[in-house]
């Protein structure tokens, strides 16, 4: 069964553009259903949001986004040779799955510590910068290779998955709406069949998990103990249903007012865009100084959308593409690896771009650009160890 219509390369830029269209409306409900009277950072986004300002920039977004899902690539994954790469690399490289399954979670426990438990504050941690960002980073792939682990390891991977919703509602993270999908994506990548009806209930999950973690970051004690009991007071108070659509059009819908807010920003400069795009250390790049310039509050950075788009609409759409080109570029060339690393490394690049997506609607450009920086060495490792596994075969096979 050939895919003759999408590949698993376009799923971050479809993602995107659902996103976008669901955002739109929820700002559009939150708008005409609330009232914006309570001073806090937030005001200013909301203020600057208008359906005529806000279509303009929606449409071109999405105009990009068409131009690059049309491009055609090498070699758009067939499913039942994905199910045969995904059993050859369960049954080879299992322990390897194993570990970063457990690692992602081990990385995770360590960056947060007992903060899991309660914190004084949000996102409190207790351990260094570099390991609360590389513990962020893994997470979608650690959560994809405990959903490879379910065609091998059912029961360990069931705990595994418990033990990740757990760690992100502490964490009060967007990300705890998407778990179902990527255990869905790790079981389809480890070989697995996956029913219509379990993607359908996945993209439901979404929808009925995502006011949980909005509603918890908005509480004043933090961590598991503190939103379990606010999330167990709010489901018997019997009026959770009612909050939990207003917090969800209310956060959901805030990627389409920061997106207007910030392309009405005339301070940004072609050399912040430059700053931005430069993925060396913060203080090299000049990223430092214009850090505190770059964002509507000290906790609301700028929307990567909504800079580009401030240089005008042809900049936005240009963005969208190139973004959509680089993903799209890097999915495909490691699902060309003919090895039993190719479901590994095309893990890391569908984790990464799922990612991104989330990071170019409501966080600067240099995040975004950071992210792909990744997947672009990804890609370019993936090569590189191709050629030594075909070498090493060669020197194997005439010795």
């Amino acid at each position: 069964m050939k895919t003759s219509w999408w590949s698993l390369d376009q799923a971050p830029v479809l993602g995107l553009a659902g996103l976008l269209l669901l955002s739109w409306v929820g700002a559009h409900s939150h708008v005409s259903h609330a009232v914006i009277a309570s001073r806090n950072p937030f005001v200013p986004v909301w203020v600057a949001y208008s359906a005529s300002a806000a279509a303009p920039l929606v449409v071109a977004a999405l105009a990009g986004l068409l131009l690059v899902l049309v491009i055609p690539l090498r070699n758009r994954l067939n499913l039942t040779d994905l199910r045969q790469s995904g059993k050859s690399s369960v049954r080879i490289l299992f322990p390897l799955w194993v570990c970063v399954a457990v690692g992602g979670l081990a990385l995770n426990l360590a960056a947060r510590g007992e903060y899991l438990i309660e914190a004084p504050v949000y996102l409190a941690v207790t351990g260094p910068g570099w390991l609360v960002s590389l513990a962020t980073t893994v997470q979608p792939l650690s959560i994809i290779a405990t959903g490879v682990m379910t065609n091998r390891w059912r029961l360990v991977s069931t705990f595994l998955a418990l033990a990740w919703v757990l760690i992100l509602f502490a964490e009060a993270t967007r990300l705890l709406a998407g778990v179902v999908i990527l255990l869905l994506i790790g079981r389809l990548l480890g070989g697995g069949r996956v029913p219509l009806l379990a993607w359908l209930g996945g993209v439901f999950s979404v929808l009925v998990i995502l006011p949980v973690p909005l509603y918890s970051r908005g509480l004043s004690a933090h961590g598991l103990v503190p939103y379990g009991h606010a999330l167990w007071a709010e489901l018997t108070g019997g009026n959770y249903l009612g909050q939990a659509v207003s917090s969800a059009a209310e956060n959901l819908g805030f990627t389409i007012p920061l997106l207007v807010f910030t392309s009405e920003q005339s301070g940004i400069t072609v050399s912040d865009i430059a700053i931005s795009l430069n993925p060396g250390p913060g203080s090299l790049v000049g990223w430092d100084k214009i850090l505190y310039s770059m964002r509507v509050h000290e906790f609301i950075p700028y929307s990567s959308l909504g800079e580009f788009a401030s240089f005008g609409l042809a900049a936005l759409i240009g963005w969208v593409f190139v973004w959509g080109f680089v993903i799209r570029l890097c999915v495909s060339s490691v699902s060309r690896n003919t090895t039993c690393f190719m479901v590994l490394f095309l893990a890391v690049e569908l984790g990464l771009g799922f990612m991104s997506m989330l990071l170019i609607t409501q966080y600067n450009t240099r995040a975004v650009a950071r992210i792909l920086g990744m997947m672009i060495a990804i890609a370019l490792m993936e090569r590189v160890s191709r050629v030594v596994l075909t070498i090493r075969f060669w020197l194997v096979v005439n010795a």
